[in-house]
């Protein structure tokens, strides 16, 4: 009987893990730009967004046009909804073999509204 209780226990932490994990109701939306200087894409650049209210942040790489399209994680492109401190970087590149990176060098520092449906957020560089 003592068997079969701890199962079923763990078997209900496991499906709540499962679940919390899979559906966290966090509500995304499509943030993109490029990022310039006098006119021209930057490329390389981390451009990150954090919600003032906290959460976690959506970050991207520059491409070589300047172009950027938010990932929240990995697997899931986009940004939370609300007011967000915006920071573009240059560094961060892996160096060597470990888990070394070059310095990151803050390039620009703003805030932009992240709104419902599609935002595009172009950033001009001093």
């Amino acid at each position: 009987m003592a068997g079969r209780c701890c199962r079923f226990r763990c078997l209900a932490v496991a499906t709540l893990l499962v679940l919390a994990g899979c559906s966290s109701g966090v509500k995304l939306c499509e943030v993109k730009g490029t990022v310039t200087k006098a006119g021209v894409g930057q490329k390389n650049l981390l451009v990150q967004f954090s919600p003032l209210a906290g959460g976690r942040p959506a970050i991207d790489r520059t491409a070589d046009d300047g172009g950027y399209i938010l990932k929240y994680t990995d697997k899931r492109a986009g940004a939370l909804v609300g007011p967000h401190r915006v920071v573009v970087f240059s560094g961060g590149e892996p160096v060597g073999e470990g888990n070394d990176t070059t310095p990151l060098t803050r390039l620009y520092a703003g805030e932009f509204e992240v709104t419902p449906g599609v935002n595009v957020f172009d950033i001009s560089l001093p």
